[in-house]
């Protein structure tokens, strides 16, 4: 087989192998105009893994995952919505939806990456909503919530510099995480554990309960305009700026 030849094949089924490797599929700016543009919708049960940065200029949503049994590996990636963040605690400008939604799922796995620009950089959420992991994700610079997840694990996330709260959790946990600079609270908790996070810094609560108990222990919540803590029980060793708490 001729050079030429070869090379005219190889581009030929470029897209095609890209689209999937070892079960994985990729997806990517061309990879989502090409199915119809943003939302990108993942229907089926499976892994999935960014293979570029995804740029939304429209008030969609990024992805929006309508499967069961489904992970998301943003693999290193940002995914970029249309608002603008400015200030900290910030100021933000402009209208757009979700980054990363899953709406009534469960076992859903979203890690390893950047959302910013978005209304809720993610959000998992929904009556039928179980056994969501959100994981290893920076969602800052967003107009209201950085992440937002109903009966899910959050861990080592931060969530900074966002127009309203960091992270939310119902009926979920949320570890090692970071929520710093936020407009209102910094961790929003309904029926959660929070273990070995760090808010500070933040225009209202470093963590505030909405309505239900919650637990936390060996946190650190420091120089929160309105105060450290509001509602919850301490499981102890946690440091606030008036002591322990």
């Amino acid at each position: 087989m001729s050079k030429t030849l070869f090379a005219v094949l190889a581009t030929a089924l470029a897209p095609f192998c890209a689209f999937a490797v070892d079960g994985v599929t990729l997806i990517n700016q061309s990879t989502v105009m090409t199915a119809g543009g943003f939302p990108y919708k993942i229907q089926s049960s499976g892994s999935y893994k960014l293979s570029g940065n995804l740029v939304v200029s429209t008030a969609d949503n990024a992805i929006q995952i309508n499967s069961d049994d489904v992970v998301l590996d943003l693999n290193g990636f940002k995914i970029s919505g249309p608002i603008v963040c400015v200030g900290s605690p910030p100021t933000c400008t402009g209208t757009s939806v979700t980054g990363v939604a899953a709406y009534n799922r469960q076992n859903v796995t979203v890690k390893n990456g950047i959302i910013r620009g978005f209304k809720r950089g993610i959000e998992f959420a929904g009556t039928a909503t179980s056994g969501g992991l959100i994981a290893d994700l920076q969602s800052s610079g967003n107009s209201e919530y950085g992440i937002f997840g109903v009966e899910a694990v959050i861990v080592r996330c931060s969530a900074n510099n966002n127009g309203e709260f960091g992270i939310g959790v119902v009926n979920g946990t949320v570890s090692d995480s970071l929520a710093n600079r936020n407009k209102a609270d910094g961790f929003s908790s309904f029926a959660a554990t929070l273990i070995h996070n760090a808010g500070n810094l933040n225009g209202s609560y470093g963590v505030g309960g909405f309505g239900a108990p919650f637990l936390f222990g060996s946190n650190v919540f420091l120089n929160n305009t309105t105060g450290d803590v509001t509602g919850g029980t301490s499981q102890n060793n946690n440091l606030c700026t008036s002591g322990t708490c």
